[in-house]
């Protein structure tokens, strides 16, 4: 009987070492992902004088786009802080314009070129597109 006793105390305590020795804080805070900057560039090539844009759009890794309304002039640069885009995400850049012309397209991440590309529109109803996925 004592030494069931016996067991039965040095398990408990065991256990109870166990607890305390193996949790971790849940309080320590976990580092935050370091934001990337993405940058869009588009010009027209050759200058076409008076160009202008009908609509920009920018669009986010996470499928959100944002409509740019201020300033629309060639060229425009455009950058934004985003946290690191997930594997497969993707971002774009697309653009209609009043004229029929060429436009080049940039995308930089943390001020390297990722993707450049360009389209012709011979329609003012067409849109030019640069995506670049992750």
């Amino acid at each position: 009987m004592k030494t069931t006793t016996f067991l039965r105390t040095a398990l408990a305590i065991s256990a109870v070492a166990l607890v305390f020795t193996s949790c971790k804080k849940d309080d320590e805070p976990k580092p935050k992902p370091k934001p990337v900057e993405i940058t869009y560039v588009i010009k027209n090539n050759p200058a076409v004088k008076d160009l202008k844009f009908t609509s920009l759009t920018v669009s986010g890794h996470k499928g959100q786009d944002s409509t740019i309304s201020k300033d629309l002039k060639f060229p425009m640069t455009i950058k934004v802080k985003r946290s690191k885009p997930a594997k497969k995400s993707s971002v774009a850049i697309k653009a209609k314009v009043d004229k029929v012309s060429k436009l080049e397209f940039e995308i930089l991440m943390d001020g390297k070129s990722v993707k450049k590309g360009g389209a012709d529109i011979k329609d003012i109803k067409t849109e030019g597109k640069l995506e670049h996925t992750f």
